[in-house]
């Protein structure tokens, strides 16, 4: 018997987890609102603040801080328990807020945004532990495509929004307005964290192997401003460096090998793919094939408003095992387009159409593989092992995003003197296909042996 997506939505939304479900939305909402916003006007605090040295690390810091504090979670939740958890990690998040607002130099910006990291990173896994504990395995996949409904508003709407909310309030004003989303969605949550269970607490917290990942991407961010000879192999080794150090992290919180790894490396291999695309994708549009920024923007939202549409829908049991391999299938090969275009310097609306067309297949892959392998990682397990696995999957996404940024766009930053942009952009996207390859081969390994692992995560349904 087929479940009607009605009486599925139902389902989800019904009683207090639907609550809970709500409040987690909004969060998500507000987060995507506040980094849509951020983004947008860091340029003019910057300005004002005469702040251009401290830029790009302003960029970079919620994410490298949001790294290591992700470990840090579960240890953290199993101490305080989910509702304390909560309130501190609110607490902080406030004060990042207040210090990035009310900042009288940029280096108040920059201190702020590493606080508002600590902050993301401490309850990253908060969301995805309501969503292990609280849905059974078929529904899992659906809740957690509707999170990706909640960036695609933001993506739409945010820059005209935060544009009009900047010109009358300044960018103090654009960056203040999304927390009170998030303050009030976390209220909402917290009326509810008492539904989730104590976690266990986790064996030990791999901080070095954290640390490991931090020193690598750091290395990789500071490549293009060392001496020229110095670029590449320093660019190089912070990726692998930061590679290794995530493989020993992951290896650590799930207590070995096994599917549990796979899984959530294909959710990695997946972020990678699908943001390090998006990283070269507005440079791609505007440098080469001559599409402005409205053609940037076309892009961009193609492959967003696919995957979110998508997303809404999961595939069923017959194609579950499988998507995977499709979605990375369908990354690699819009990547894989894209470096076409970008190396033979194509321009005009042909190629504008084949970017369009290549990005909007490779948010296709993101919503057919993303829900169902984020999901994944939690079937079987335990109720209190659940926040340590929620640590590894949100771990994944977010130093894989940060890896993506690094890889391709990383590749055109330290090859820029010495390549044209097309070649820089096109190869860039060669390594993101290749990246992508590799997950896809970790999606195949993961179908020729469903088996389950010694963390507790069943094999994919037959």
């Amino acid at each position: 018997m087929t479940t009607s997506r009605a009486t599925t939505l139902r389902v989800i939304f019904a009683g207090d987890r639907g609550r809970l479900l709500v409040g987690l939305l909004f969060a998500e909402f507000g987060t995507a609102v506040q980094t849509v916003a951020e983004a947008a006007v860091l340029p003019l605090a910057s300005k004002e603040l005469h702040g251009a040295a401290y830029y790009g690390p302003t960029v970079a810091a919620p994410t490298l801080t949001a790294i290591v504090f992700i470990v840090l979670g579960p240890a953290l939740t199993a101490r305080l328990g989910p509702a304390r958890a909560l309130l501190a990690s609110t607490v902080v998040y406030v004060a990042g807020v207040l210090l990035a607002v009310l900042a009288p130099t940029m280096a108040f910006v920059l201190i702020g945004r590493l606080v508002q990291g600590a902050a993301i990173g401490l309850l990253a896994g908060f969301g995805l532990s309501a969503i292990g504990t609280l849905y059974e395995d078929a529904l899992r996949p659906r809740v957690i495509g509707l999170f990706s409904l909640s960036w695609l508003l933001p993506s739409l709407l945010g820059p005209v929004l935060n544009a009009a909310v900047a010109g009358v309030a300044g960018w103090r004003g654009a960056m203040a307005w999304p927390a009170l989303v998030v303050l009030a969605a976390r209220i909402v949550i917290g009326r509810r964290a008492a539904m989730l269970p104590d976690p266990d607490a986790p064996a030990r917290v791999p901080a070095g192997s954290a640390v490991l990942v931090l020193g690598g991407l750091i290395l990789a961010t500071i490549a293009p401003g060392l001496p020229a000879p110095l670029h590449l192999g320093v660019w190089a080794a912070g990726l692998v460096t930061a590679f290794a150090g995530g493989v020993l992290l992951l290896r650590r919180l799930l207590g070995g090998t096994g599917v549990g790894l796979l899984l959530i490396g294909v959710v990695a291999g997946l972020n990678i793919g699908f943001f390090g695309g998006e990283g070269l994708l507005s440079l791609g549009v505007i440098a080469v094939t001559g599409g402005g920024v409205l053609g940037a923007s076309i892009a961009y939202t193609a492959g967003a408003a696919s995957w979110s549409i998508l997303g809404l829908r999961p595939s069923g049991e017959r194609l579950r095992r499988y998507t995977g391999a499709i979605g990375s299938t369908a990354i690699a090969i819009a990547a894989a387009l894209l470096a076409t275009v970008t190396l033979s310097a194509a321009s005009g609306a042909a190629a504008l159409g084949v970017v369009v067309g290549a990005w909007a297949v490779a948010g296709l892959g993101m919503g057919l593989a993303y829900p169902v392998f984020a999901a994944r990682p939690f079937d079987g397990v335990e109720s209190g092992r659940v926040p340590t696995v929620s640590a590894a999957v949100a771990f994944a996404q977010t130093a894989g995003v940060a890896v993506a940024g690094l890889l391709g766009s990383g590749f055109y930053s330290v090859t820029a003197q010495t390549l044209p942009a097309s070649a820089g952009v096109g190869i860039g996207y060669l390594l993101i296909a290749a990246a992508t390859v590799a997950t896809l081969s970790c999606a195949v390994i993961l179908l020729l042996r469903p088996r389950p692992s010694a963390s507790g995560v069943a094999p994919l349904p037959a």
